[in-house]
C-alpha cells in the first residue's frame, strides 16, 4: 500500500501539466499491464490458500481465512486503480 500512496501523491503533484500527465499515464498503463500479467499467479495462490485452509487444523483456519481475505482485498485495491 506504500507504493499506492506514492503513486497517489505523484498524480496529485502533476497538476495540469500535460507533459507530466502524459508521462504519468504511460507509467500507469505499464503498471496495469504488469498487474494483469500477475493475475494467474494471484488465482493460483488463492486456490492453494483455499486448499490449505480446508486441510488445516481447526486452530489455524481462522488465521488462514483472515490472510486470504486480506490478500483478496489488497488485490482488489491494486487491480482497480
Amino acid at each position: 500500500t506504500k507504493k499506492l500512496d506514492e503513486i497517489t501523491a505523484e498524480i496529485a503533484g502533476a497538476g495540469n501539466d500535460p507533459i507530466k500527465l502524459k508521462a504519468r499515464l504511460a507509467k500507469h498503463k505499464e503498471t496495469q499491464k504488469a498487474i494483469a500479467q500477475k493475475q494467474g499467479a494471484y488465482d493460483q495462490t488463492m486456490r492453494v490458500g483455499k486448499t490449505l485452509r480446508e486441510r488445516a487444523p481447526k486452530s489455524d483456519e481462522s488465521k488462514l481465512k483472515t490472510t486470504i481475505s486480506q490478500l483478496r482485498e489488497l488485490w482488489s485495491l491494486v487491480s482497480s486503480k
